[in-house]
């Protein structure tokens, strides 16, 4: 009984992981990122690591489209960005 609720809890969290991943149409992804240190850089890496997470499920990369900065700081001193990226097949190595 205890072995089927770890996995269960270990399913719950992988895909916890990704649910803040929204599709938003022709092959488009968004997700915000929040850093409570580095600033807007702190929270661009946080996107960045989150959508190349995304992408390496489906053995693509992310091709970032842009930012999009909350001007501000939340209640916690924290810097919030979204993000609208896609999913794409590496380029192979050329010579």
């Amino acid at each position: 009984m205890r072995v089927t609720s770890l996995i269960a809890l270990l399913l719950l969290g992988a895909c916890a992981t990704h649910a803040d991943v929204q599709d938003v149409g022709h092959g488009r992804h968004s997700l915000v990122a929040v850093s409570s240190s580095g600033g807007y850089i702190g929270s661009h890496e946080e996107a960045v690591e989150r959508a190349n997470d995304y992408c390496s499920r489906l053995r693509q990369i992310a091709v970032i489209e842009g930012f999009d900065d909350t001007p501000g700081v939340g209640p916690e001193g924290e810097h919030m960005s979204r993000m609208v990226f896609t999913c794409a097949p590496p380029k192979g190595l050329r010579f």
